[in-house]
């Protein structure tokens, strides 16, 4: 090979998600991902022991349905409010009402406060996994978003085949409220890694209300 064409080859290469404009915010996105999909998938483990020790077996699929529903409900809305505000404001409001899920849930006494932490919960997760994709789309080159893509969906596979072993063993070794308050402190640095990249954009314009709930109930 040439020089003239290595030197073409490079300059149409697309930049890795890693190169250092967009290190931080891949880290951040890749991990917010993970940890939103570690306690959508990987929880299935410790809830049949939360729901024996909150007596409330019977409501155990509510527990699953609460998490879903909430969040089809949020995705509907945060398309609008990312629209209207940017994806700086729906993404860090879901990853603060998606911690306070997870406190709800962590400290629940019975299984009716464990499944509406689980509601909280997915809403927030709702709220911040929209605001996700638009930083792709308005941060990275075309020629660089398959590969990150690619690494979001490997942020969601990868909790549904390794974290309920994880969740087994935190519930076995040190209670099945850790398998939700244990993700807490992870969240900070995630947050803080996609900040300064979320921060710098701004919003595309507003939505009308009227559209935004009819995104809201057609989810």
């Amino acid at each position: 090979m040439t020089a003239l064409a290595a030197g073409e080859e490079s300059a149409v290469r697309p930049p890795s998600p890693l190169a250092r404009p967009y290190r931080l915010a891949t880290i951040g996105i890749i991990a917010i991902a993970g940890l939103l999909a570690f306690e959508q998938m990987a929880v299935g483990t410790a809830m049949p022991v939360a729901a024996r020790d909150l007596h409330g077996v019977p409501l155990y699929a509510w527990a699953f349905s609460a998490v879903f529903i909430a969040g089809l409900v949020a995705n509907g809305y945060a398309g609008g409010w990312v629209d209207a505000q940017g994806p700086a404001r729906p993404m860090f409001t879901g990853l603060a009402v998606f911690v306070a899920g997870l406190l709800i849930v962590g400290t629940a006494p019975t299984m009716t406060w464990f499944i509406a932490g689980r509601a909280v919960q997915g809403f927030g997760s709702g709220l911040a996994a929209v605001p996700l994709y638009v930083v792709v789309a308005r941060v990275y080159p075309e020629q660089s978003r398959p590969k990150i893509f690619a690494a979001m969906a490997g942020a969601w596979v990868v909790p549904s085949l390794v974290g309920p072993s994880i969740g087994g063993l935190v519930a076995q070794h040190f209670g099945w409220r850790w398998v939700f308050l244990g993700i807490v402190p992870l969240v900070v640095p995630a947050a803080l890694a996609l900040a300064p990249t979320v921060r710098g954009l701004r919003a595309d314009g507003a939505m009308p209300r009227g559209r935004m709930l009819t995104a809201v109930t057609s989810s």
